[in-house]
């Protein structure tokens, strides 16, 4: 579960994004429910870099 922010970049004339905040105990969740996921290698992806995570499909929702 998650918060979203709106930012304000007052470079662009007042444009803003919706920036989604987490708890540390909702991330801390992430790891602990995907053990298979090397969250070392995943730190290492550079910014601007499409996240190997955005490939996986969740599971469905059982029935």
């Amino acid at each position: 579960m998650g918060i979203t922010c709106h930012l304000t970049d007052t470079q662009q004339h007042g444009s803003g994004k919706d920036v989604a905040l987490y708890t540390t105990a909702s991330v801390d969740a992430i790891v602990l429910a995907h053990p298979k996921v090397d969250w070392e290698q995943l730190r290492t992806v550079e910014k601007g870099r499409r996240s190997p995570l955005a490939s996986l499909r969740p599971e469905p929702a059982p029935a």
